[in-house]
């Protein structure tokens, strides 16, 4: 709700207007919820963004991206048949289900999980790279392997400093940029895959 004109000072102000984004935006994963072990990562990653804590936001985002296609595809393996009368069994472990790779997104794809919301926006090529094999890889799935395993060496950056010629040097800040792509990419994300959850009744509407 916008507040009256002039009602804060513009220090005041701008932070209000930076909670209520950050409010606004942790809200949208409620909106678009599934179950806790996938939503929590992208609410927290989210908070993490809002608090310029950049490496914390992607590997939160990427590991969000990667619990959420596999626990829907073993959602999928749990879920009672037509004829069957019991209940779908407690999911306890991810057994049976790759970790983030193209082999994973292509499996998703055929159950009809929306894995083209995790291309980027260059990345044309998406599911041609997914549906030729392990390699090359997907961009989301390429960052994940790298980040989430430690290797920042692409987000190294060369600063100029003079005479003595460029330096390499790294900071949190290198990642900003990949941060709120993934931020974005993750807000689409969740849209549609809250939409298939519903869709196949793996959660009420």
């Amino acid at each position: 709700m916008p507040l009256p004109p002039n009602f804060l000072s513009p220090e005041d102000q701008a932070e209000y207007d930076a909670y209520m984004s950050r409010f606004s935006e942790i809200n949208h994963y409620y909106d678009y919820h599934t179950v806790p072990v996938i939503d929590w990562f992208f609410k927290q990653a989210t908070e993490a963004l809002h608090h310029e804590l950049w490496i914390p936001a992607c590997t939160s985002f990427l590991n969000g991206i990667e619990t959420s296609l596999m626990v829907t595809l073993k959602s999928l393996m749990l879920k009672p048949t037509v004829n069957d009368q019991h209940a779908a069994p407690e999911l306890v472990d991810l057994e049976g289900i790759s970790v983030m790779s193209n082999a994973l997104l292509r499996k998703a794809k055929q159950e009809g999980v929306p894995v083209e919301l995790l291309s980027f926006p260059a990345e044309q090529d998406m599911l041609v790279k997914v549906a030729a094999g392990r390699t090359p890889e997907a961009e989301i799935v390429r960052l994940r392997n790298n980040l989430c395993h430690g290797n920042i060496l692409e987000f190294i950056m060369s600063v100029d400093i003079g005479t003595s010629g460029p330096i390499r040097i790294f900071t949190p800040e290198c990642c900003r940029e990949l941060a709120h792509e993934l931020s974005s990419i993750s807000r689409n994300w969740v849209v549609g895959l809250h939409k298939y959850w519903v869709d196949n009744n793996l959660i009420s509407p």
